[in-house]
């Protein structure tokens, strides 16, 4: 199955959100496979961000009904230079709270009519378009 990370770190005021889009299977014109996640790094995401500014690849589980291993998925970590960014860049900013991240992620989300038009943005930013 075609797997794909997408990632961007982003900078709202003074606080830093990292948009991320995850695809599973084929692109798609109405990209219904994709999933967003928003990592804040000075909440629990740190280490999240840690882990993967450092792992070539990246492994995701599937369950089902019953909490039942499906599937596993394993791609290569294209995001690394993102993540690594974005911990570098979130030590040297000063604490903000979860009330400052939830209006940075609105103001992001403002952007974006979709999460299909953020995983286009993040791939342009991606490619250095």
């Amino acid at each position: 199955m075609p797997t794909e990370l997408r990632a961007a770190v982003v900078t709202v005021g003074d606080v830093l959100v990292v948009p991320a889009v995850l695809r599973l299977g084929p692109e798609t014109a109405a990209g219904e496979n994709l999933y967003e996640l928003w990592l804040n790094p000075w909440a629990s995401a740190l280490p999240v961000l840690m882990a993967l500014a450092m792992v070539e690849t990246i492994v995701v589980r599937l369950y089902g009904d019953g909490a039942a291993e499906e599937r596993t998925l394993a791609f290569p970590n294209r995001g690394r230079p993102f993540f690594v960014e974005a911990c570098t860049r979130a030590a040297s900013l000063p604490p903000w709270s979860m009330a400052a991240f939830d209006a940075a992620r609105r103001a992001v989300e403002e952007r974006h009519d979709s999460v299909l038009a953020l995983w286009r943005a993040l791939g342009k930013q991606q490619s250095g378009q």
